[in-house]
């Protein structure tokens, strides 16, 4: 499965999900983490976030959750649903199959670094912001949960001023784990407003020997992919850093290719961090079997090939 297989299924839903065919999709919200592929879509009236697996191990970070949802009794906690064989694509032998989705529920809410960002510049709503996130840190100890995953893009906030996290699937039993990053949300809402508010999308924590990053990935061919305040890049297992922390979100390497994010779009790099595709487009999906990326530019689909090479038809 592929990005390019969750963007084909949601321009037709209605002859590629087998429950959910009247979703609508804003069409703005498709991104991808290490995990997910990720879309928000809409069921009468009702916000939804689609999560798409990328690899094996991505249902079992929700079916964990779910487990410990059992014991947990709270607003904040989703209802997430994990869908089986929900979603028709064509593999990479171009046979038809079947994958299952996840589906969480988001609240009537907006997203919490746009209230950050009103909070930098109103003293009074800042140290309401402050409130809130004082209460969620309240209840997390009352849950005894740490979501290690915590950071502005993974929460948003009601009318009521309540925090709701999202992306609940990397949870895990034990009050604490969260402490560090609530508090360098805080910071962004001190008396110091220089800090720049964090906007990569949903990226995995993982656990690993390096430290004094926000976020670790695993070890792929050599390189770590970390995220900094600056943004996410690569180190290697000594920790010295070989492609510098400036994307918005970056896959682990495969086959000497990762795929990153900038402002201004996605793209392909090498082991070096030089560009193999420009980051300026909708999508780019990187298949390591061939080693060609299909490019989503202007909603058209190209296809270039391992070195950068556009192939023509």
């Amino acid at each position: 499965m592929t990005i390019r297989s969750i963007h084909e299924a949601l321009e037709s839903p209605t002859q590629n999900f087998r429950t959910l065919y009247c979703l609508r999709w804003n069409k703005e919200s498709l991104c991808r983490s290490l995990l997910f592929a990720e879309a928000e879509i809409t069921i009468d009236d009702k916000r939804y976030l689609l999560c798409m697996p990328l690899c094996t191990t991505a249902l079992q970070y929700v079916e964990r959750f779910t487990t410990i949802k059992k014991h947990l009794c709270s607003a904040l906690v989703p209802q997430m649903t994990i869908l089986r064989d929900e979603m028709k694509y064509i593999d990479d032998l171009g046979n038809e199959s079947l994958c299952d989705i996840l589906l969480e529920p988001l609240p009537d809410a907006m997203p919490f670094k746009d209230a950050v960002a009103t909070g930098q510049s109103d003293e009074e709503y800042a140290a309401t912001l402050l409130r809130s996130l004082a209460n969620l840190d309240l209840e997390l100890q009352r849950l005894d949960i740490s979501l290690s995953n915590i950071k502005v893009e993974n929460l948003l906030i009601d009318r009521d001023d309540r925090i709701f996290p999202i992306r609940w699937y990397y949870a895990t039993e034990g009050y604490g784990g969260d402490r560090a990053a609530l508090s360098r949300i805080e910071s962004l809402l001190s008396t110091d407003r220089r800090s720049p508010i964090l906007c990569d999308t949903s990226a995995a924590y993982t656990t690993s020997a390096l430290s004094g990053h926000l976020s670790i990935g695993k070890l792929s061919e050599g390189l770590i992919a970390v995220e900094d305040e600056s943004g996410w890049g690569f180190v290697d297992e000594h920790n010295n850093y070989v492609i510098a922390p400036t994307y918005l979100s970056v896959t682990p390497f495969n086959e000497g290719r990762a795929v990153v994010q900038s402002a201004a779009g996605m793209g392909l790099i090498d082991k070096c961090g030089n560009y193999v595709i420009e980051p300026r487009y909708q999508i780019v999906d990187y298949d390591l079997r061939s080693g060609c990326s299909e490019v989503l530019d202007n909603n058209e689909w190209r296809r270039f090939d391992y070195s950068g090479r556009e192939l023509k038809e």
